[in-house]
């Protein structure tokens, strides 16, 4: 097996010795490091020579990550970073704990990936434009923190559930704060800024008419879902992270995601991918690389300066 001929690079000598009699040597500037669910297929010679460090999930866990991006993020401020870390301790275990036990979620999410989508959220939620400023108005600042946190608590953790697991996380966030409004569920509300209190997506929506002259399969008539998603697209997007849009055939994945890129800021480039069955990596490599403009010999990037949103159709049939 292929773990065999690690053996001899793994020796003080660094040379590579493969199955065919290639000897391929290491420089002295060059280091293994091997990252490996299990030992299964490791001989015991494979592994006396190599020093092992053994990382328990459950010991482990989210929470180093955690306390490191609580420090980055609100370290500069401990009353902050202090508020903080005690709304991970009123919602986030308790929520994780029973969306375990109690929910199904159609595309199964680790918890470690559910805390990084709820701070990547957070983050790029807590902006002064938000009404989160400390300096100016440390009155306010507490109360409406809160209620962005557990609205991107709501959009990250609590996201991917099924329509039965978000009646019962809406009934359990209850329980745990009863700061929601009695009526709809907390999917059905956003944090409003300028009133720092939670109002309905419903309240988004103005009159809408259709252009005249325009198609009829171009005319979207906006809704609280098309809104809410809008919403979140947008932040996520315009933050710089990755964003996986998941549903059933026919959903309209496709259509929102073209009327965000149809918004996006001039700075932004665009560049849309359809993956097939026979699309391949390398095929992947050359579209990316065809829409990038030479910046120095061994480097590419977006065209005018700009930075580029990409989106990809279908990545399932990759």
């Amino acid at each position: 097996m292929w773990i065999e001929s690690m053996n001899s690079v793994m020796d003080d000598n660094k040379i590579l010795t493969l199955i065919n009699g290639d000897r391929i040597p290491l420089t002295a500037s060059m280091s293994l490091l091997f990252e490996v669910e299990d030992l299964r297929v490791a001989s015991p010679a494979t592994v006396s020579r190599a020093g092992m460090i053994y990382l328990d999930q459950s010991a482990m866990g989210f929470k180093p990550f955690l306390e490191s991006w609580l420090d980055r993020v609100f370290g500069t401020q401990p009353d902050v970073q202090m508020f903080q870390e005690s709304l991970h301790e009123k919602y986030v275990y308790k929520v994780l704990e029973y969306k375990a036990s109690h929910c199904t979620e159609p595309v199964p999410v680790t918890d470690f990936n559910s805390i990084i989508s709820l701070t990547q959220l957070y983050e790029s939620l807590h902006t002064v434009e938000n009404g989160l400023d400390m300096t100016a108005n440390a009155q306010t600042y507490f109360p409406l923190a809160e209620k962005w946190f557990v609205f991107a608590l709501t959009w990250s953790i609590m996201a991917a559930v099924d329509e039965v697991g978000r009646k019962r996380l809406d009934v359990h966030l209850r329980d745990l704060e009863a700061q929601f409004p009695p009526t709809h569920t907390i999917y059905d509300y956003f944090c409003d800024p300028k009133k720092g209190e939670f109002e309905l997506w419903d309240s988004m929506l103005t009159s809408w008419r259709p252009r005249k002259g325009d198609p009829f399969f171009r005319m979207i008539v906006p809704t609280s879902d098309t809104v809410r998603n809008l919403f979140l697209f947008q932040t996520v997007v315009l933050s710089k992270h990755n964003l996986l849009v998941v549903g059933s055939t026919g959903v309209g994945k496709t259509v929102q995601i073209m009327g965000l890129l149809a918004d996006m800021p001039a700075t932004n480039n665009k560049l849309i991918i359809n993956f097939s069955a026979t699309t391949r990596s390398s095929t992947l490599q050359g579209i990316v690389e065809n829409s990038m403009e030479k910046r120095s010999k061994d480097k590419l990037g977006p065209s005018g300066g700009k930075q580029l949103v990409i989106f990809v159709r279908m990545v399932s049939l990759l």
